[in-house]
């Protein structure tokens, strides 16, 4: 319990130290506050193409998982088909006593 209200007091006044400084930040004509700390348009700029390209990477893996999907699936239904030859191949054999 005690350890909770000790963790508890950090987060408290950590996040009031960082209100505390944000408000004493000069303002910046072109600047961004994102989760009260503020940067420039470059660098914002450099974080929105960041997120960008992450967004774009994260639709290439999903399209790449899906491929992978239909392409796992094919062989799976090769295998059956595989399978079930095989087994016409065994009755052949058992019913000609080779």
């Amino acid at each position: 319990m005690v350890l909770f209200a000790v963790s508890l007091a950090i987060i408290v006044g950590l996040a009031w130290l960082g209100e505390r400084m944000g408000r004493k930040a000069p303002p910046a004509t072109d600047s961004a506050r994102i989760l009260g700390a503020v940067i420039d348009s470059k660098k914002a700029d450099e974080l929105i193409a960041a997120v960008g390209r992450l967004s774009t990477a994260t639709d290439n893996n999903t399209k790449a998982i899906e491929a992978s999907t239909a392409a796992a699936e094919s062989v799976e239904a090769e295998i059956r088909e595989a399978r079930t030859d095989v087994r016409e191949l065994t009755r052949e054999i058992v019913r000609s006593g080779k």
